[in-house]
């Protein structure tokens, strides 16, 4: 018995050695550094929705999974698989808090409805922000409420404005709530907010590619990463103001090209290959 498991053992062991063979012939640490450079290099813009450096990251994508050899989507004559999120741009704001105006420069805000009245009187949900670790816990669940938020921010946080609207001025399922952060003040015992915003509808896309399966093309396996970043946003003390993106997630995205090149190249999945 103990000679029969032994030799499931080195059977396991010694397949696993040929595979890991394989996979070093056909993914190669040049080719990991070729495709994450590009996709997270300052020619991609950082890779923000509805800018020409998603656009180009997109046709990268393809471009590689077209050398790859993966077929398109049932129906489709690209690897391109459209869809639309709503886009939200704040054209004037007007808030006033203890009967003091606030400046333009002092605000950050994110609201998909036309136009917006609210007062303390009306469903909105006051939250404080002291510190940049309280940004990062607090930016999600800000944005999931289904309620109108007035966030009182800490002064120091008025330099990632640009971020937090970036985060949150597109939806696949936009609500008519509105986010509005107001960066030095710290208490609100009466506030009026007044906003005009224009809400489009735009096309975005995922970029998918398909290896049938060998055996049971009926099952699938999915292999999938984001591709898009935050884009362009507040210079640094050296001047690039580029979020280039490289963990986030040029290097995920970098996983799922060189993935289908494996496969691809083993040519005897099982199961069909969603990529």
């Amino acid at each position: 018995m103990l000679k029969r498991v032994l030799f499931i053992f080195i059977l396991v062991v010694f397949n696993a050695a040929l595979y890991a063979q394989d996979a070093d012939k056909i993914i190669t640490a040049s080719q990991v550094e070729r495709i994450e450079k590009i996709l997270s290099s300052d020619s991609m813009q950082g890779r923000r929705t509805f800018t020409p450096g998603i656009a180009a990251a997109s046709a990268f994508i393809e471009n590689e999974f077209s050398n790859t050899g993966l077929q398109f989507l049932s129906g489709f004559k690209s690897y391109r698989q459209d869809f639309y999120m709503t886009e939200t741009t704040n054209n004037t704001a007007r808030v006033i808090i203890n009967d003091v105006d606030i400046p333009d420069s002092n605000l950050a805000v994110v609201s998909f409805a036309p136009n917006v009245s609210l007062t303390q009187n009306d469903n909105v949900e006051i939250v404080h922000i002291d510190s940049v670790a309280e940004l990062r816990s607090k930016l999600g669940p800000i944005f999931k409420s289904d309620k109108n938020q007035l966030v009182l921010a800490d002064a120091s946080l008025k330099k990632y404005s640009s971020r937090i609207t970036g985060m949150g001025n597109t939806s696949m399922d936009s609500s008519a709530k509105s986010v509005v952060f107001v960066f030095g003040v710290n208490d609100a015992k009466t506030f009026t907010i007044e906003l005009n915003n224009s809400i489009n509808k735009k096309q975005l896309n995922n970029v998918v590619g398909i290896l049938p399966g060998k055996t049971k093309p009926d099952e699938y396996v999915i292999f999938s990463a984001h591709y898009d970043h935050l884009g362009i946003g507040v210079a640094d003390s050296t001047g690039d103001s580029i979020y280039n993106g490289a963990n986030d997630d040029a290097a995920g995205t970098t996983a799922v090209i060189l993935l289908a090149k494996y496969f691809k190249a083993l040519n005897n999945n099982a199961r069909t290959l969603y990529l």
